[in-house]
């Protein structure tokens, strides 16, 4: 009868043996959690957001924007020449629009081409002029010209004369030319000399005579003894 009495008081000790087991393993994940929860809670960075209820709420994440990107979202428009500057691989294409771009455009903007070469301001300024005068009857004529328009002082300058008629280019004459210093002062009076090749006349203003003469502009009358013919050229010493 004892050892019936053994038999059944053994379970009991075991089950709360047991029991205490599962109790300690239900409540120890959450002792341990408790204090690791609160620590984190005291101890939240600056920089990170607390764990919270209002960590939920979705935040704003600023993403580098990309040169596509930017050109879309950009207010200013983008010229042509800035979205191939943008461009990482260029083509031959693109490197040959560049250094066109930037050929034309290392001068002002109020600077244009000239659409003809006859109309380059720099070749309408210092090139010669012929002058031509016909008499009454348009049957002979006198040409004027001088080989500079522009020199300095103590740099030498020629005028030419030609007399032409309707029969023959280079006719023989006398012809004389006078020098005016800003059209009133006369300063030279010579004889052109006549050349044989092309039946021309000229006369050689000297480096020394020029030396002397004061910076302005010159005019030279050439007249001829033929039919009367006279003409004009100018020019500038400075």
């Amino acid at each position: 009868m004892q050892r019936n009495i053994v038999l059944l008081s053994i379970p009991p000790l075991i089950a709360l043996a047991m029991l205490a087991y599962f109790d300690h393993a239900q409540q120890s994940p959450d002792l341990d959690n408790k204090p690791q929860k609160a620590h984190t809670e005291q101890h939240t960075p600056i920089n990170q957001p607390a764990t919270s209820q209002a960590a939920k709420v979705p935040t704003l994440t600023l993403k580098p924007v990309t040169g596509s990107q930017q050109d879309q979202i950009s207010v200013t428009p983008i010229s042509g020449i800035e979205q191939i500057r943008a461009i990482k691989n260029k083509t031959a294409l693109h490197q040959a629009v560049l250094k066109d771009h930037a050929s034309f455009t290392r001068y002002p903007s109020s600077n244009v081409r000239v659409d003809r070469l006859e109309r380059d301001p720099v070749t309408m300024t210092y090139e010669t002029h012929q002058r031509t005068t016909e008499s009454e009857d348009m049957r002979t004529s006198i040409t004027a010209w001088t080989d500079k328009k522009y020199i300095n002082q103590g740099q030498a300058l020629t005028l030419f004369s030609r007399i032409d008629s309707v029969e023959l280019q280079g006719l023989s004459s006398k012809i004389m030319a006078q020098v005016y210093f800003s059209e009133q002062q006369s300063i030279l009076i010579e004889n052109l000399q006549a050349r044989q090749q092309d039946g021309t006349y000229y006369l050689t203003i000297s480096e020394e005579q020029t030396s002397l003469w004061p910076s302005g502009i010159y005019k030279a009358i050439i007249v001829s003894d033929i039919d009367q013919l006279s003409e004009s050229v100018s020019f500038v010493i400075s």
